[in-house]
């Protein structure tokens, strides 16, 4: 999923994507590819089976944002920074 995130911000040229998990956003929609919405919903099933192993309900998260921060925008560069 990084390797679809920092490809598609190189191409839009943006340095900060916001990944709403339980809604299945990200903020820019122009990130909204197929890929990342795909692993998107990924993330939100482990989440919810998580919550359910360690006896919570599935509702007890109201808010599940990670922030992606990309430093660089040079194709020689790989760095990520992620901010929940």
């Amino acid at each position: 999923m990084a390797d679809w995130l920092l490809n598609a911000a190189r191409n839009l040229r943006v340095d900060t994507v916001t990944l709403d998990i339980l809604n299945s956003t990200i903020d820019p929609s122009e990130m909204e590819k197929l890929p990342l919405l795909y692993h998107l919903k990924d993330l939100r099933n482990i989440l919810v089976k998580e919550l359910i192993q360690n006896g919570f309900d599935t509702n007890f998260i109201v808010s599940d944002k990670i922030k992606v921060e990309i430093p660089d925008n040079s194709i020689y560069s790989k760095t990520l920074y992620c901010f929940p």
